[in-house]
Formats: structure tokens, sequence, C-alpha cells
């Protein structure tokens, strides 16, 4: 149920309902939270769970508009979060939308990690679809459904996705051990991924590609490789002959090699402006040293294969597959 927010209203607790068309007597409490994608809008998630919602689905089982009588909105008991700079919300089924609306709320200022499992393809299909998560902390779903999953956007390495029943304990204290560490913080997987989404979102206009930074359109080749085809296949790329010759490129046959990484690569003369000047033939100012370029891009490549196997150990910890690295982290009211 989505409305334009009144004059003066803030989205965020709950509210008390009614819909005059099911029953004029009848209140029910839900959670609300503002739409991303809808400026000054608020939504109401509900799902399908007694007499009052089934005769409302029955009713009105299609995109309308309909009079709904609303109070509020009352404090959630996430209101007390603000007291806290880490925030672990733990949702089950439709309960994610308090979550939600404490996560958009929050997120600028606060982590809020979310764990959430739920066995509705179609709410986490809505949620992820529509909700902008939090980029320096961890969404954590565990999916219990059948029905295979349709998304539209891709995730970012920050939200982390299982198709098993969670094991709290090590959940929890898993999010604790690498806060309080700091090894494998979710801003940084977000960094990653959003590098790699961003860049290829402008490859994949069609139009020669010129980004500001190089060496980042560089790097963002790198990772998307070792996600598509793995390490073992990007080290080959990366061999440089040992014959003792200074090996270079020009511009054609940089072209080449960029093809190989991704067949959207099209170098501009800002682009090769701008390799010239970070990887520059010293013997030859007009190409580019393959050494040079080379030792760059497996630099990029140990330290992205290095933060892949910290999230992987992470992913494992989560549920159970290994140890957290913090294992005396206790979980304590308060």
């Amino acid at each position: 149920l989505t409305f334009k927010n009144p004059p003066g209203f803030v989205p965020g607790g709950y509210v008390q309902l009614c819909i005059p068309r099911i029953s004029r007597i009848e209140w029910h409490a839900f959670s609300i939270h503002a739409l991303d994608e809808q400026v000054d809008h608020s939504c109401l998630c509900i799902a399908k769970a007694g007499d009052w919602t089934t005769k409302l689905f029955e009713e009105i089982g299609w995109a309308s508009h309909d009079v709904c009588w609303i109070q509020g909105p009352f404090a959630s008991p996430f209101a007390t979060a603000v007291s806290y700079s880490n925030i672990i919300a733990v949702a089950s089924g439709v309960g994610i939308t308090p979550c939600v609306s404490a996560l958009q709320q929050l997120r600028d200022y606060r982590r809020v990690h979310l764990i959430w499992t739920c066995r509705d393809a179609s709410m986490i299909e809505y949620y992820l679809n529509n909700i902008d998560l939090d980029n320096d902390a961890y969404t954590i779903i565990f999916y219990t459904g059948k029905t295979p999953l349709r998304l539209q956007k891709s995730l970012p390495d920050n939200c982390l996705f299982f198709y098993e029943r969670p094991n709290w304990e090590s959940t929890i204290k898993s999010i604790v051990a690498a806060i309080e560490s700091g090894d494998g913080l979710p801003e940084d997987s977000y960094a990653a991924s959003a590098c790699i989404e961003d860049i290829m979102r402008d490859v994949g206009e069609g139009d020669s590609f010129n980004h500001d930074d190089a060496t980042l359109a560089l790097k963002a080749a790198v990772m998307q490789a070792y996600r598509i085809v793995g390490a073992s296949v990007v080290e080959e790329l990366l061999q440089i002959p040992a014959d003792g010759e200074e090996k270079v490129m020009d511009r054609r046959q940089l072209e080449q090699w960029l093809y190989l990484w991704n067949p959207g690569f099209k170098v501009t003369d800002e682009f090769m402006a701008m390799l010239r000047a970070g990887f520059g033939a010293e013997e030859n100012p007009s190409a580019v040293s393959v050494s040079k370029l080379f030792g760059f891009c497996r630099t990029v490549l140990s330290e992205y294969e290095a933060a892949q196997e910290k999230l992987t150990a992470f992913k494992d910890a989560l549920v159970n597959k290994a140890s957290p690295e913090n294992p005396q982290v206790a979980i304590v009211d308060g």
C-alpha cells in the first residue's frame, strides 16, 4: 500500500490502518517505510496472514485507488537504535518492514546490518529491487523458498545470499567479529563491486570508453575478469615473455589486449593519454610499457584475490563452515 506523505509526515515506526471498504471498525498496525524510488511517498508491506488481510487481497487484488484511514506514525521498537553506532537488525518474512524503516532512517550515520530469513520470493524481489541498502553494513539473506528469484539489479558484495536456514549464533558473531577486528569490513566489499558495476555500465553504453581515471578502469576490468574466468586465466593474460627486452604496446596492440578483457573497451585519445602518463615506456613515450602495465594489473589481481578470500571465509563463518576469527565474541543483551 503506497501513499503520498501528508504535510509534516515523517515515515518511520508504524501506523494504524483502517480501510473502510474492508471494515469500518477494524484497525490494524503495520510498519511503514519510505520509498527510495518515489520521493515523498511511503509504503506499507502487507502479507496475507489473517481474515482481514485475506479479505483485503480478495477485494483489491490489483493496482487501484481507494480510501484509507491512517493514524500515526508511532515509534517502533527500533527507536532506541540511534543510541548505538553498530546495529544488527534481524527479521523473518514480512517482519523486514520495520528493519527497512530503521535502515532508511539511520544508514547515513550508523551501520545497520540486516539479517533476513524469508521463503517468499516476491517479497525478496520487491525489497531488493526497490530499496537502497546500507553500503557500510552487511545485508545477509537466507532464502528458504523454492521459487527461482528474479532480481532486476546485481547485488554488491556486501549483500550475501544463502539458500538455507541460518545458524543465528555463527551469523551474528561473524558480523561482530568482522567489525571489531576491522578485517573484512562491508564497505571494502561494496567499494570493489561498485567500482566494477560503475565502469562496466559506462562500457555498456556502446560509446567510446572515456572514464576519468584509466587506472580505475583497469582495476574494474581485472576484477570483473577474476569473477568471470578465475585467477588462473587472468594470470595467463598477464604473463610477460622472459627474453630480457622491454615490451611495449602501441594503441592498436592495446586495443587488442583490452578486447580480451572486455569486448566493450574502446581506447579513446584521452584514455590512451592517461595510460601513457601512468605506464609510459621510457624509450618510446608514445607507447605503453608492458612490464609497468602488467605489474599494476597483477597487484590489483593479488589484492582483489585476497579480499575475495576474506569474503569467502566470512561467508563460511556465517553458516558455521568455519569459526569466526574472533570466537570469544559473546552475544549480550543491550
